[in-house]
């Protein structure tokens, strides 16, 4: 068995993202798996990470948005 990290992230808060990651990498030294869940837009691949687009679309009546 093994851990994952997994962050969620529109394109608002994507550099945000990014960043969390390369801290997580640099100074948490995290060598598991990560993956990136991207709501409504295609982030460029990020090496070493899994990228899942969601679209909150598809749920019925969809998420509200968060300001």
């Amino acid at each position: 068995m093994s851990t994952v990290f997994v962050t969620l992230t529109d394109l608002k808060y994507y550099e945000k993202a990014r960043q969390t990651i390369w801290e997580l990498r640099v100074n948490g030294e995290w060598t598991g798996d990560i993956v990136l869940i991207a709501v409504d837009f295609q982030p460029e691949p990020i090496e070493g990470v899994h990228i899942l687009d969601y679209s909150h679309s598809i749920v019925a009546g969809g998420l509200p948005l968060i300001s």
